[in-house]
């Protein structure tokens, strides 16, 4: 049986995004269909979390920062409705009933968030952690016990 502290101890890392599935669109109406990020827990016990759209689409190659006086607020404005970013600190709040790899941990107060609305929020993530194919793989669920949200994301562990 691995304790809390030690699924800490797993979790701590950075992750990168590998896949999005679920029936819910919510997330990818947010970022976009294909997104990429990386996922950082710390063992101080701070998160980050950085996703954005990959499509060029939605990522116009000329913009540079800082931003020129000639960009547009459009082109920039698309950036922002296809990224989140998030941090600040994060604790490990229950194990799932009968489980040593899965729970629930709770980003935040959030410090900082690219949406206004979000900092100073706690966000609810449902997590589980296993090993497959020699890889360490995170799946992050942001949905309620109710499973309103099935949206997983897939993290792969790189550090």
């Amino acid at each position: 049986m691995v304790a809390p502290t030690d699924i800490l101890t797993l979790i701590y890392g950075t992750w990168l995004l590998v896949e999005q599935n679920g029936t819910s669109n919510k997330l990818g109406r947010g970022t976009s269909r294909y997104p990429i990020g990386l996922l950082t827990y710390t063992p101080t016990n701070y998160m980050s979390a950085n996703i954005m759209a990959s499509e060029p689409e939605f990522r116009p190659s000329w913009l540079q920062y800082p931003n020129e006086l000639s960009d547009s607020d459009t082109d920039w404005a698309q950036v922002g409705k296809h990224t989140l970013s998030y941090a600040g600190p994060f604790s490990l709040v229950a194990m799932s009933p009968g489980s040593n790899t899965s729970g629930q941990l709770i980003h935040g107060p959030l410090t900082m968030a690219n949406v206004p609305s979000w900092v100073g929020t706690e966000q609810s993530r449902n997590f589980k952690y296993y090993e497959l194919g020699g890889d360490t793989w995170l799946k992050i669920t942001s949905g309620n016990s109710t499973g309103a949200n099935n949206t997983g994301l897939f993290w792969k562990k790189i550090t």
